[in-house]
């Protein structure tokens, strides 16, 4: 709105005839009421907009304490009907309740988790095809390769497969299984030993080397198949650290046994040469243990038995098995909520996720950095040598060295 000159209202110089005069007075008394009116109506509007304004906001306020107070008090359904009834100068949005915002987090979630899980599958099927390996099993392959297939535990009643790789939580992985295979509760379960954990499932019928061949087939195309992995730099250094840091029977076992082998050829201790090592066995240094699982020249000596520091493709064929999820320890939360939800084991959530009584807490930055900077440059490439296959199947990068 424009305003009026103030040159406008100034009075002009006083004419000389009493009739001018009069004519001059009129005129000025005119203009001064004519912008008195123009000024209130400005002020009017100003004060109407402000007040109308702050109005609005203040009932937008109201309105919206009375929502939250409905939605806090009433079922989602309850609270819509109520504020139906309501004479509440508002729009219901949806989702408006708690529940509605967590389905629709949920749904956004899980669409990502699903994309994911392609990434991660087509990253698997291009490396198994520039590797050469094959992507199925047939009955020659069975022929072959049967006895490989013994990390593979398998439930019936789920319609279930998971390969276990150990160090990727996979002791509770067995205890899931055990419990969905009848042989015992999930309460009784956790009073478990890491030894009775691992001898009752290394002794079930339900690993799929056990099965007949047609049996083995059918299992493949029908059920869900699933496997956990890890960044083999962290999984390298947990296992070092559960099997020759830790002081438990079974550390002292492994010390024993591969711990004064490790450390007579692999730590230039030639004067230990004929000596008789100590009860506990020599303590191993993490180079040494790297330098052991590297050796390019004794890989086949130097796997030993154990199941430990072999590389993951060799424990589970995952380009000939083909699963259908593969799980990643560094989204071990997620990868387990989808993969329970898909076989009906939701209720075993609680074993899996949070529970590590066994965990080294190897994949920590601050860990990895301290002990991959006792490593070479060598020593290194000795574990991208050896774990190959298994950084380019399952999407790590072998060049990023945890090292700050």
């Amino acid at each position: 709105m424009a305003l009026i000159s103030t040159n406008s209202l100034r009075p002009s110089s006083a004419p000389a005839s009493t009739s001018s005069k009069t004519l001059w007075t009129i005129r000025h008394n005119l203009q001064i009421v004519l912008g008195s009116i123009l000024l209130c109506m400005f002020c009017g509007f100003y004060m109407y907009n402000h007040f109308s304004t702050t109005y609005t906001r203040w009932t937008r306020w109201a309105n919206e304490q009375n929502v939250h107070h409905i939605f806090a008090n009433n079922s989602t359904q309850a609270a819509i009907t109520q504020l139906h009834h309501a004479s509440l100068n508002i729009t219901l949005v949806e989702p408006t309740s708690g529940e509605q915002v967590e389905a629709t987090t949920e749904s956004t979630e899980k669409h990502q988790w699903e994309q994911e899980q392609e990434r991660r599958q087509k990253n698997l099927r291009k490396q198994c095809a520039s590797l050469g390996l094959q992507t199925n099993i047939t009955e020659d392959w069975l022929k072959k390769y049967k006895g490989n297939l013994g990390h593979i535990l398998v439930s019936d009643k789920h319609q279930a497969m998971y390969c276990y790789v150990p160090k990727v939580s996979c002791t509770n992985w067995k205890e899931v299984f055990l419990v969905m295979n009848g042989v015992t509760t999930k309460e009784q379960v956790k009073k478990y030993s890491l030894r009775t954990v691992h001898s009752k499932t290394s002794s079930a019928k339900w690993r799929l080397n056990r099965l007949s061949t047609n049996e083995i087939l059918h299992r493949l195309k029908t059920y869900k198949k699933f496997i956990l992995v890890r960044n083999p730099f962290s999984r390298s250094l947990s296992t070092y650290r559960d099997k020759f840091e830790k002081d438990t029977p079974l550390s002292r076992s492994f010390r024993n046994g591969y711990g004064n082998k490790i450390h007579l050829n692999y730590g230039n201790h030639v004067e230990l040469a004929g000596k008789k090592p100590p009860a506990g066995g020599y303590d191993v240094t993490f180079q040494e243990f790297i330098k052991y699982i590297g050796d390019h020249k004794k890989v086949k000596f130097n796997g030993g038995p154990t199941e430990h520091w072999i590389p993951m493709f060799d424990l589970c064929n995952p380009c000939a098995v083909q699963y259908d999820i593969i799980g990643h320890l560094e989204t071990l939360a997620l990868d387990t909520k989808n993969i329970l939800e898909q076989i009906g084991g939701l209720p075993y959530m609680d074993l899996v996720v949070g529970q590590s009584p066994h965990g080294t807490n190897s994949s920590k930055n601050k860990t990895l950095s301290k002990y991959f900077h006792q490593l070479t440059e060598e020593d290194i490439e000795g574990i991208r040598w050896r774990y190959e296959k298994d950084f380019k199947i399952f999407g790590y990068s072998n060049e990023r060295v945890p090292i700050d």
